[in-house]
């Protein structure tokens, strides 16, 4: 049985009023989170749940430099992928060992005050262990 389950995809937007707006469009059933400041971070972030299985989160700059900037300079729009875990301690013990490398652990007001780290996988893709 595997420690993670697929959260959400994480997307650098300009604005997320109007990345809501955007994806509207091909999700009309679409639900919303309420937008959240995630200070550590320096940015804002909503949940755009577009299908049952299927979220998008919407990472916007409100300070700079923010977690984003770098991202945001090089014009780049998918940020990450988004694993919830009940596991967690034993989830980041075992990206460790298989050559993960993590990154510092912050407190996101988006999850509740729950832990989260980011870690980058051998293959330089970014993912997000959030605490459940």
């Amino acid at each position: 049985m595997s420690l993670l389950r697929l959260h959400h995809i994480g997307l650098i937007v300009e604005s997320i009023d109007e990345a809501v707006k955007q994806y509207a469009t091909f999700h009309p059933s679409y639900t919303c989170s309420n937008k959240y400041y995630v200070t550590s971070q320096g940015v804002a972030v909503l949940f755009f749940q577009a299908t049952t299985e299927l979220c998008f989160e919407f990472i916007e700059e409100v300070q700079i430099p923010s977690a984003i900037s770098t991202f945001k300079k090089r014009g780049l729009g998918f940020y990450h992928i988004g694993y919830k875990t009940s596991e967690y301690d034993l989830c980041i013990k075992n990206l460790i060992n298989e050559g993960y490398k993590v990154f510092d652990e912050i407190i996101s007001e988006a999850y509740e005050n729950k832990r989260v780290r980011f870690v980058l996988s051998p293959q330089s893709h970014w993912i997000e262990i959030i605490e459940e």
